[in-house]
């Protein structure tokens, strides 16, 4: 029942984009009776592109890495404990690369996910490079029971080498993919 659930959800939450995106290149395209007017052309791989010149949305080029930490019997304060020093490694240095980082949890069954943004795939090898140590010290208290890695496939291309120990699941962003302007 609750995978029926999910898929119900993702398809709404599918079906929503898809409107959003059509609606706003109907409006851009202006109306049928106008002929001179033509919807601006798109610049997949840019992130400025013209596409989204003066819309509320632009181009999703934002590299998402999501492990899954499953904390280990009775080290749930001591692996908490760590978060802060993940939040102000990643505060002092990497204001230029980083566009969200948080966790979430813990659940009750002890696990941690960590929702992380990057500018690009140097900007994750700078981060993984940033808060190594205090990952390593991390790691004793939890395991990476799942890796997730969601961008455009020219970025992710550049971190199947570098994580492959991890065992990491690369999710390529739909053609199309876009993200708002004014919410950070």
């Amino acid at each position: 029942m609750r995978q029926t659930i999910h898929f119900k959800l993702f398809a709404m939450v599918a079906m929503c984009s898809i409107f959003i995106v059509g609606a706003s290149e109907r409006v851009l395209k202006g109306s049928k009776g106008d002929k001179s007017t033509k919807g601006p052309k798109r610049n997949k791989s840019s992130k400025n592109s013209k596409s989204s010149k003066g819309l509320w949305y632009e181009d999703d080029t934002v590299v998402t890495l999501v492990p899954k930490f499953k904390i280990k019997g009775g080290m749930t304060e001591q692996f908490v404990a760590l978060l802060p020093k993940f939040m102000e490694l990643v505060r002092a240095n990497e204001e230029e690369t980083c566009a969200h980082y948080g966790f979430v949890g813990p659940t009750e069954d002890g696990y941690i996910i960590c929702r992380e943004g990057y500018t690009s795939a140097d900007g994750v090898l700078f981060h993984l490079d940033n808060v190594g140590d205090v990952l390593n010290e991390a790691l004793q208290y939890a395991d990476i029971v799942e890796l997730q890695l969601q961008g455009p496939a020219e970025e992710l291309e550049k971190l199947k080498e570098p994580l492959k120990a991890f065992g990491a699941t690369f999710y390529p962003l739909a053609e199309g993919s876009f993200r708002s302007k004014s919410v950070a």
